[in-house]
């Protein structure tokens, strides 16, 4: 028997393996691969659609945290997310959808179907008889999510209505129900156009091998090296860039025209937690959800609609990321593609809020000195703070356009240049040696005011600069000599006192002498009467009595005014009620008397003799130079102090005039009341009479006594 042997030629050797290679290739292809195939991209479409609407409920989350923060109401960012929701669309046509009912079912957002928004869904059913919407409130309650096939209108063409399967996930914070779906029919065409595809692959095969295996046969040799070459070569730059993009630290998108992601690196899976294949098909601000989606969507919109490289800084919860979008172009200058290259910047984008934390603390302390600063680089002033703006009345950029000796009058106190002079003390200072000096500055507006300046040099990137600190003095140079004027009233208040005192010894001398020093003689001169005439002894006591009674009135009078004994016996108050009534009882003026009478056991002895004696000196300035006809008095207890008020109606003065700060009865009532850590206040002006307050605080004790 003969055996049948397919000849071993060249044409059946190439041809035969080829036919029989492609016809098992097409019965796998049709018997297993498309089936698994079609099972694939459906579970594949479902994760997809599952995918993408958690990411709609992140967004939901980001918005629900607002309203938690307060930065929205909770209508608002119902509403804003509602029209963002309706507004998003994906998919190979960028008409798939995501729709938002609620729990009761009433439509809240649907953009195909508008009319059905507001409206109660809970009897709308497909056209197999399905409650859908009722489903989906069944699957929320039940599992919180899943997937619902049903039968609805092929995207936005309400007059086909086809197989869809959709995944709807509640969102409890708001009762909604968000939900986005495929369709079968997507699918199944999917798988149609694949098989004829694959059928017009096999004939064209087939086809082609038969008309080209001479071709093949003949150059397979050079194909063979070809491909070997090639294979090498792109083995070498898949390896590369592999290397390159799996090794980076940074998360590494490929993107399609409309900003979908089709590739991610291990990197930025390893970050979302997610496969390479369920990142395809989503759109890059997905990836950033919150407040940064509509930022991230408006850079890949401006890249595509520019062909531009756009980068930009974008925050997802609490981490920062640098983004650059960089679009990939054909020759034609048509976009096929973009490249994102996002890097994880949190910590860089820490110190620099660090930084800037630091610089408007110096900025602060800067701004709000006591003192004028200025930074100089020679002469020429750089910067300032508010304070030296204030010192100088003008504006900072009048300040920045003149050199600081400009804010000089020409010549200072001691005669020197100020030109000359600043100068000289700016090139000190830059040569290491620190100044510090007293200067007259003059304001815009031409006033002047003393400082004390202070120069120092700091250093910056190899530039030499100098710190100016002004100081204004005016107030303390004033005090200054205000000082030196009260040392100087001191001075000859205390030689008044001298002299007083030797005026008031001399009187008291005069007194003693000349009345009481005659009467006592014209008693002795009536004793030596007696002796020699014993008869007129009636006579002699009558006379003695008169003089002795005149000797007793006129010792009551000097001791009264060496120191009034009815401060001892009867206590403060009467005793100025006496000296009112001693002082005005013959006089024309009218006297109208406060004074406290339960104030006597509160007021130390000292206070109470000096009080007594201002007393006496404004009751005898105001008789001898007041012109008054009408005087109040008033001594009362206010808080922990004694209070001494007078008031008069006469002709006044003018405060600081010659009376004022010629006479040293004021400086001297002022000085009594000083020594009991008290003060007094004088007010008047010509025509208004005078009105005089001391304050006398009371001792610790005393005040907690009382």
């Amino acid at each position: 028997m003969r055996k049948f042997r397919i000849p071993a030629s060249p044409v059946m050797s190439v041809i035969l393996p080829v036919v029989l290679t492609v016809a098992l290739f097409a019965i796998t292809v049709h018997a297993v691969i498309l089936p698994a195939l079609e099972r694939q991209m459906m579970d594949r479409k479902r994760e997809m659609i599952k995918e993408l609407t958690n990411s709609v409920i992140s967004m939901l989350d980001s918005y629900e945290e607002q309203v938690r923060r307060g930065e929205r109401t909770r209508e608002d960012a119902m509403r804003a997310a509602a029209d963002r929701i309706a507004n998003m669309r994906y998919g190979p046509e960028n008409k798939d959808y995501f729709w938002i009912n609620d729990m009761r079912p009433h439509m809240v957002a649907h953009p195909y179907r508008p009319d059905l928004n507001g409206t109660d869904i809970s009897d709308f059913k497909d056209p197999g008889g399905k409650r859908l919407f009722v489903e989906f409130v069944r699957v929320v309650n039940a599992q919180g999510s899943g997937y619902v096939d049903y039968m609805w209108q092929w995207k936005d063409d309400s007059t086909r209505i086809v197989p869809k399967i959709s995944y709807v996930r509640g969102f409890k914070p708001w009762g909604w129900i968000v939900g986005t779906g495929i369709y079968v029919q997507d699918v199944q065409a999917e798988i149609g156009r694949i098989r004829r595809m694959l059928v017009n692959t096999y004939l064209g095969v087939l086809a082609v091998m038969v008309a080209l295996s001479s071709v093949v046969i003949r150059n397979s040799v050079v194909i063979e090296r070809k491909r070997a070459r090639a294979e090498r070569s792109l083995r070498a730059s898949t390896k590369l860039y592999s290397t390159l993009v799996e090794n980076v630290n940074d998360m590494v998108f490929l993107l399609d025209d409309r900003g979908n992601a089709v590739f991610a690196n291990s990197y930025a899976c390893s970050h979302y937690g997610m496969e390479q294949d369920k990142i395809q098909g989503i759109p890059l601000c997905f990836f950033f959800c919150g407040a940064s989606m509509d930022q991230v969507d408006r850079a890949v919109d401006t890249v595509r609609r520019t062909r531009i490289e756009f980068s930009l800084d974008c925050r997802c919860e609490d981490t920062f990321y640098f983004l650059s979008i960089v679009p990939l172009v054909d020759n034609t200058e048509n976009i096929e593609g973009m490249i994102c290259v996002a890097r994880d910047i949190t910590q860089r984008k820490i110190e620099q809020l660090r930084i800037e934390e630091m610089q408007r603390r110096y900025q602060t302390l800067f701004d709000t000195a006591g003192d004028g600063i200025l930074v100089l680089k020679g002469d020429t002033i750089l910067d300032c703070n508010k304070r030296i703006l204030e010192q100088f009345h003008c504006t900072r950029e009048e300040l920045l356009a003149n050199p600081l000796y400009e804010f000089s009058p020409d010549k200072q106190p001691d005669g020197s240049d100020s030109k000359v002079n600043a100068l000289d003390k700016i090139q000190a200072a830059l040569r290491g040696n620190p100044q510090f000096f007293e200067w007259v500055h003059q304001r815009a507006d031409g006033t002047r005011f003393d400082a004390e300046v202070s120069l120092n040099k700091f250093t910056i990137k190899g530039e030499d600069y100098l710190q100016a600190i002004v100081r204004d003095v005016t107030e303390r140079k004033q005090a200054r000599v205000a000082l030196e004027h009260r040392e100087i009233q001191l001075r000859a208040l205390s030689a008044q006192l001298v002299k007083a005192q030797e005026d008031e010894r001399k009187r008291l001398s005069r007194e003693l002498h000349d009345e009481l020093g005659q009467k006592l003689a014209g008693l002795k001169l009536e004793i030596a009467t007696l002796k020699r005439k014993p008869e007129m002894l009636d006579r002699f006591l009558e006379n003695a009595d008169d003089l002795l009674g005149s000797v007793n009135t006129d010792l009551r009078r000097i001791y009264n005014a060496l120191r009034p004994v009815t401060i001892d016996k009867l206590g403060l108050p009467r005793s100025l009620s006496a000296l009112v009534k001693m002082r005005f009882e013959d006089s024309s003026f009218t006297v109208e008397a406060d004074i406290d009478e339960n104030l006597k056991d509160l007021i130390p002895e000292d206070m109470a003799m000096s009080i007594y004696r201002i007393c006496q000196e404004i009751f005898t300035n105001a008789i001898k130079h007041s012109d008054a006809h009408r005087i109040t008095v008033a001594l009362k207890k206010l808080d922990d102090a004694i209070i001494l008020e007078t008031a008069d109606d006469g002709k006044g003065f003018a405060p600081g005039g010659k009376r004022e700060s010629a006479g040293f009865g004021l400086l001297g009532m002022k000085e009594r009341a000083r020594q009991h850590g008290g003060d007094m206040r004088v007010e008047s002006s010509p025509g208004n009479g005078v009105r005089i307050c001391a304050r006398f605080p009371l001792p610790s004790r005393t005040a907690e006594d009382s």
